[in-house]
């Protein structure tokens, strides 16, 4: 074949690619990582950005819990992890590429610029790559008070440092971040060999692959329309956001670190709010607030909004601080910060299965107005936090059931467009029956939610000369009413940045 291939007809730059894989794997599911998680108990796996993990399909099926035992690509590691945190993958993803070799002259240099071969190759070859970041036990075992890094719950976006490589500068490696002392004795479980004996073709490729991806859709250089109808005019939208990014999902156990023996909140990084409301210590590791980055994040969405002629007329927000700061922010963006009061209702918190140590303990109107926050006091809600005390077990079609009469319930009480604010759950369960839709499986919404990353905003269009169907039960009374739209600002997206320790430069 190579012999026979007449590079002159064609305009792409052929090339020979060796790959190999484990033969022992090959009834294994290829998995890629989603969201990175630390391990909390000895027998769990860490999960890393660009990792792939091989899980059993049996094992997947029989989970109850969705915790299923898997093995790390780039380690080696066994353990158990989430497996709503990976998403299956195509098995070639896994596949290690020993060699590339050029069958024709390149026609664009920079297209062979980050191939495994000649000037890169000896690049990677060469030996000591340096890690980067340092131990977060070690970290937080410190004199001078340090934040354990811990991601790894429902609502997690991806925060964990990315491989990544300057022009052909070797690659550095994110270190474990938790390691017994003796032995390497990682808590993925079992042994494994450090991430500095890993190959270094595996740490190339995953550079690769983060440097190759494209995440704008469209040709290069091509003005590229918006493939969906841009929403109608003179009609109501209800606009749907979750929050921003969250403390504790950024910085794991921030509160022992962040509160004096006094209880005065000290503040351990720049990401982090200069103050806080006044409030127990405790109640804020269930009840989290944003980072500043969070903030800036929702803010940038209310710009967005106000430049695309967005007007709002009523804000409904659920009870966790988090989501108010969000509404907040989004409001100063749209210049409607000092006059449009937000609406707390506490039948937008998310589903209650995953508090099963009890709802957490939200701010009052009156201590959230003593921290500065527009809130409408003489909003009475549908659902009350005693409503969600009495339903406390409730199963997924009564959480969907609870957002949707929620979101009915609002559009039928108001005039005008309206902004609701809530979880990675609220775009969907808020508008799936009341667009016609039927209620999603567990595992589906699971699915939804790991795309669903912070401050994405989703749009319900009322459709004109729509009649309602009449039907009744769980089914939306105003079911054909309304439509997905295409939101009017476009998303926002960024890398992460994990957290520097100036002493890795002392070693």
């Amino acid at each position: 074949l190579v012999e026979n291939l007449d590079a002159s007809c064609t305009d792409a730059n052929w090339e020979l690619r060796l790959y190999s894989r484990d033969p022992r794997l090959v009834s294994k599911q290829v998995h890629k990582v989603l969201y990175p998680h630390t391990p909390r108990e000895t027998d769990e796996l860490e999960l890393r950005i660009g990792d792939y993990i091989y899980l059993n399909p049996e094992a997947i099926q029989a989970s109850s819990d969705g915790w299923v035992e898997g093995m790390s690509w780039l380690t080696g590691t066994t353990g158990y992890l989430p497996e709503n945190y990976t998403e299956r993958t195509a098995e070639s993803d896994a596949w290690t590429m020993h060699r590339t070799v050029p069958l024709c002259d390149a026609r664009v240099a920079d297209e062979l610029s980050d191939m495994v071969d000649g000037g890169v190759q000896e690049v990677i070859s060469s030996p000591n790559v340096p890690p980067e970041g340092t131990d977060a036990a070690s970290a937080a075992a410190a004199a001078a008070p340090a934040l354990v890094s811990v991601v790894g719950q429902s609502e997690s976006q991806p925060d964990a440092a990315l491989l990544v490589a300057s022009d052909k500068t070797p690659p550095a490696a994110e270190q474990q971040t938790v390691e017994e002392q003796n032995g390497g004795k990682m808590l993925g479980g079992g042994t494994t060999k450090p991430l500095d004996d890993i190959p270094l073709e595996k740490l190339h490729e995953l550079v690769k692959k983060r440097t190759n991806m494209r995440v704008i859709p469209g040709d290069e250089g091509a003005f590229q329309p918006q493939t969906v109808s841009k929403m109608e005019t003179g009609t109501r939208k209800v606009y749907l956001m979750r929050h921003g990014e969250r403390i504790d999902f950024t910085f794991g156990t921030w509160v022992p670190y962040c509160f004096d023996e006094a209880g005065n909140y000290v503040r351990k990084d720049l990401n982090m709010p200069k103050t806080l409301p006044a409030r127990k210590p405790s109640l804020w590791q269930r009840d989290s607030p944003l980072t500043n980055v969070g903030r800036y994040q929702a803010m940038l969405v209310g710009e967005g909004m106000k430049d695309a002629g967005v007007h709002i007329e009523q804000v409904y927000c659920s009870p966790s601080f988090r989501c108010i700061q969000t509404a907040t922010s989004v409001l100063e963006g749209l210049g409607l910060k000092a006059t449009l009061p937000i609406c707390i209702e506490p039948g937008l918190f998310e589903w209650l299965a995953w508090y099963q140590d009890g709802i957490p303990e939200w701010l009052s109107n009156e201590e959230l107005m003593a921290a500065d926050y527009n809130i409408d006091t003489e909003y009475k809600p549908m659902t009350t936090v005693a409503d969600l005390k009495e339903h406390f077990h409730e199963k997924l079609g009564e959480f969907y059931c609870r957002n949707s009469e929620i979101a009915e319930s609002i559009i039928k009480s108001t005039e005008g467009n309206v902004l609701i604010v809530g979880h990675a759950t609220t775009l969907d369960t808020c508008s799936r029956f009341i667009t016609g839709e039927k209620i999603r499986s567990t595992n589906d919404m699971g699915r939804i939610m790991q795309k669903v990353s912070y401050c994405s905003l989703a749009v319900m269009e009322s459709v004109p000369g729509a009649g309602g169907t009449g039907e009744a039960d769980v089914e939306s009374t105003i079911k054909g009413q309304w439509k997905l739209a295409v939101p009017p600002c476009d998303p926002i997206t960024h890398t992460n940045n994990n957290r520097f320790d100036h002493k890795i430069l002392l070693d």
